[in-house]
């Protein structure tokens, strides 16, 4: 077991929005999580990050509690974290934004993930390698969000709303991107409001709504539960 939250409680302020969530996840697997709009998945993500310190419940990561750990303590354990907004530095070549990457005592050739092998795996953002970040597309500084990401050599990568005001063309390149990262070995937790993209992505799924679990399963098993699908994730 690469990942286990174990009965979460998170609070915003006095608003309690996780209550006793429960989730597992094997090492190299990918699984989603999906819910409508402000039922808590992208505080899911940010407890295990540290950005919200849960209230209550453990977190294990290789069998060690996360909770009250700081974000940069996490991320130096191998969790990597992909936030909503996109945070490039506009001013910053694709390169320079990728070396922000590099943990402090890494140089740029070091094992793992390197610039060379990022750009091997995603040809688009060589291309694009001495362009401001700022002058990048939509889909293009999501991609180097990630990669940026990539570059402190998680084992785990936590991506939040990926696809979110992206067009449908290049929706279709970050969700060929994700799968790449995903045949590395990487394990991987999506949040992601494109229901059929999720499906596509990962072995498993979790429902949320109202800040618990309602559903886990297969993306067969989500996709044959109408009732699931109707009551929690139809608009």
């Amino acid at each position: 077991m690469l990942l286990e939250l174990i009965d979460v409680n998170s609070f915003y302020d006095k608003s309690h929005i996780l209550q006793d969530v429960s989730m597992r996840l094997e090492s190299g697997e990918a699984i989603g999580l999906v819910g409508r709009n402000g039922v808590g998945k992208s505080t899911t993500l940010k407890s295990i990050a540290g950005v919200v310190t849960p209230q209550s419940g453990r977190i294990l990561y290789r069998d060690k509690n996360l909770v009250g750990l700081r974000p940069h303590q996490i991320s130096r354990r191998g969790v990597g974290y992909v936030p909503e907004e996109r945070r490039i530095i506009p001013n910053l070549t694709v390169r320079q934004n990728l070396l922000l990457g590099i943990k402090p005592g890494q140089g740029e050739n070091k094992d793992g993930w390197s610039i060379d092998k990022a750009y091997e795996l995603f040809p688009q953002l060589k291309k694009r390698d001495g362009h401001r970040g700022g002058n990048l597309s939509g889909g293009e500084q999501q991609m180097l969000t990630i990669v940026r990401t990539l570059m402190g050599d998680p084992d785990l990568l936590l991506i939040d709303e990926p696809t979110e005001g992206l067009a449908p063309n290049i929706v279709e390149d970050v969700s060929r991107f994700i799968c790449e990262i995903g045949k590395s070995g990487i394990s991987i937790i999506l949040v992601e409001q494109k229901i059929e993209l999720v499906i596509e992505l990962v072995s498993r799924i979790y429902v949320m709504s109202k800040g618990q679990i309602v559903f886990e399963g297969t993306p067969a098993e989500l996709e044959s539960a109408d009732d699931i699908r109707e009551k929690y994730l139809e608009v």
